[in-house]
């Protein structure tokens, strides 16, 4: 009597297969629904969204001046649901730092056109997710000059204090000034690098030679 090894094989595949578990795993807990809603912030102030190309992080004690003028491209904003967003812009500003100035301003180029900003809070005990409308901007950081060793410290704090403020100044005509204000402000940037005096001091006058 022949032996049937197909049989055999067969046997000997099926035991050793592993065994089926008897119970299915355990699923993980669905996460209930979140209801997300959007804010109508019409007239309000806005969150700013801040990017700092080239700066790690802004510290915390930096205070940031913000400074508003109308908004001349408003087209570039049309579907916007803020009026503040539409029709006007701001400048952040700060010269609290002891060797940089930091100004933030909003982007007006051709992609600015094509999206708006938005941020969400979520509450997770509520399940509820909130939009609302933000201004975009880029803060970036300038190192102030550093004014030359003064013959006393008296004098050395005058230039530091009269840099800064120029620095300041400087910043804010070529944002919000007229082309006529940033031109004289530039006139006045090259005439004290031609006469090798620091922006925003005063010279002093010569006295006549009789």
């Amino acid at each position: 009597m022949g032996i049937d090894h197909k049989a055999e094989k067969k046997r000997k595949r099926a035991s050793e297969k592993p065994d089926r578990p008897s119970k299915k795993p355990a699923l993980a807990p669905v996460a209930p629904a979140v209801r997300v809603q959007f804010v109508q912030n019409t007239n309000g102030a806005v969150p700013v969204i801040a990017s700092t190309p080239g700066i790690s992080s802004i510290p915390s004690s930096i205070p940031l001046t913000a400074y508003a003028k109308p908004r001349q491209n408003r087209q570039k904003h049309h579907a916007t649901t803020n009026t503040n967003l539409s029709t006007s812009e701001i400048l952040l500003q700060s010269s609290a730092h002891p060797r940089i100035d930091f100004v933030g301003k909003e982007g007006e180029d051709e992609l600015d056109t094509l999206w708006n900003h938005y941020v969400a809070v979520y509450d997770p005990d509520a399940g509820k997710l909130e939009l609302v409308e933000a201004r975009k901007m880029t803060v970036r950081g300038c190192v102030r000059r550093v004014a030359r060793k003064a013959v006393n410290d008296g004098e050395r704090n005058g230039d530091v204090v009269t840099k800064s403020n120029w620095a300041q100044r400087t910043a804010l005509t070529e944002a919000f000034g007229t082309k006529q204000s940033r031109k004289a402000i530039q006139s006045v940037a090259e005439n004290a690098l031609l006469s090798n005096t620091p922006a925003g001091k005063k010279k002093k006058k010569e006295k006549p030679i009789h």
